[in-house]
């Protein structure tokens, strides 16, 4: 799985409209991993407890998919459904460029470049999606469910690489995943609209 947007990972009628390096802010935690050992300075660029992940962020007709990069310590993929998204602000922080997306159940921030530009091209997307087009996403999700999440997970390797103690492995335990949960909750604002 790379970062880059492949046909099969878009639904039926899905257009891609751009996409950008990125990183994904998370909470280790969520994913039953310690924190690193040298962030004590993370709170001086807004980002104390939180962890940011690279990878692209791809703006689409239907939502934002964010597909990380292997060399994380969490790996994987997460939508983002247009349709839910209530508002979208700058949220940058001294040196750090983010973007914060809130929908009705979760908040999702990302560290981007360009802010302006990303959110023009998100609020143009939105602007596009009437009744009709969300009725298209819904039955484009349940035809094929398999396109909208690969979750995030954790990647044990690289986890291992950064930490280099025995201690890890038992920070490693499995846990359910936040991306596929994060992708159901967002899944179910965009079916209670």
């Amino acid at each position: 799985m790379g970062m880059a947007l492949a046909r099969d990972d878009l639904l039926p009628g899905e257009e891609l409209h751009l996409s950008k390096a990125t990183n994904a802010v998370i909470r280790p935690s969520e994913y039953g991993l310690e924190r690193f050992p040298f962030d004590k300075y993370l709170p001086l660029v807004g980002m104390d407890g939180r962890e940011a992940i690279g990878g692209k962020l791809h703006l689409t007709s239907y939502r934002l998919l964010f597909k990380a990069h292997d060399m994380n310590r969490a790996k994987g993929e997460f939508s983002v459904f247009l349709p839910t998204i209530r508002d979208a602000a700058d949220a940058s922080h001294r040196v750090t460029r983010k973007v914060r997306i809130d929908t009705p159940s979760q908040q999702y921030e990302f560290v981007i470049w360009g802010i302006s530009k990303f959110l023009a091209a998100l609020t143009e997307g939105r602007s596009h999606l009437g009744e009709t087009e969300r009725e298209e996403l819904l039955a484009a999700i349940q035809a094929h469910p398999e396109v909208v999440s690969d979750d995030l997970e954790v990647n044990r390797s690289v986890d291992l690489l950064i930490r280099r103690s025995a201690t890890t492995l038992q920070a490693l335990k499995t846990a359910p995943g936040r991306g596929v949960a994060s992708t159901l909750v967002n899944l179910a604002d965009l079916l209670g609209r």
